[in-house]
C-alpha cells in the first residue's frame, strides 16, 4: 500500500516548460516519416528507454495542441472582411490587386503571429517525466542524424535529460 501511495505522489510533481520548447520538441520527436525523409526514430535505444521518450512526448502532447488550437483560432478571429474570397479571386485578380492582397496577407500574419507570440513565451505546468540518460540521448543523437542539426539537439537535450 505504502507502494501505491509513493507511486502516486510521484505521479503528482510538476514541472514548468516554456510553451515554444515545448512545442519545438513534441515536433522533432513526432516527426513522421514521409516520402523525402525518414522520421524520428527509436528502435536503436533500449526498451526502458524508448519508454521513457514516449512518456515525454505524451507529457508535451497537451502543450502543443493547446498551441495549435489557440493558433487556428487567432487566424480564424483576425481574419479580415471577405478574406477567403479575396484569396480564391488572387490568381485572377490585376497587378495592382496582388500586390494589395500581399500587403494584406503580411498585415494578416503579422497580426496573428503578434498574437501568438505571447502564448509561445508562457511557461506551461506539466508532469514530470523521467529523464535519459546520456549514453540513450546519444543514441537517439546519433540515429536521427538526418533530423537534427545543433539547435534541434540542445533543445531535445534540455528537454529530454535535465
Amino acid at each position: 500500500m505504502k507502494e501505491k501511495k509513493d507511486k502516486t505522489a510521484k505521479a503528482a510533481v510538476k514541472t514548468t516548460v516554456k510553451a515554444d520548447t515545448a512545442i519545438a520538441a513534441y515536433g522533432l520527436l513526432t516527426t513522421p516519416k514521409t516520402q523525402e525523409r525518414d522520421g524520428m526514430k527509436l528502435s536503436g535505444l533500449d526498451t526502458k528507454d524508448i519508454f521513457t521518450v514516449l512518456r515525454a512526448v505524451n507529457t508535451l502532447k497537451p502543450v502543443a495542441v493547446a498551441f495549435e488550437d489557440f493558433r487556428k483560432d487567432a487566424q480564424e478571429r483576425l481574419k479580415p472582411e471577405g478574406w477567403d474570397e479575396k484569396v480564391q479571386q488572387f490568381a485572377k485578380a490585376s497587378d495592382d490587386e496582388k500586390a494589395e492582397i500581399n500587403r494584406a496577407a503580411i498585415e494578416y500574419n503579422d497580426r496573428v503571429n503578434e498574437c501568438v507570440a505571447t502564448e509561445l513565451e508562457k511557461e506551461k505546468e506539466i508532469d514530470f517525466y523521467e529523464r535519459l540518460g546520456e549514453e540513450a540521448f546519444g543514441k537517439l543523437v546519433k540515429d536521427n542524424g538526418h533530423l537534427l542539426d545543433v539547435r534541434s539537439i540542445m533543445l531535445l537535450q534540455e528537454v529530454l535529460c535535465q
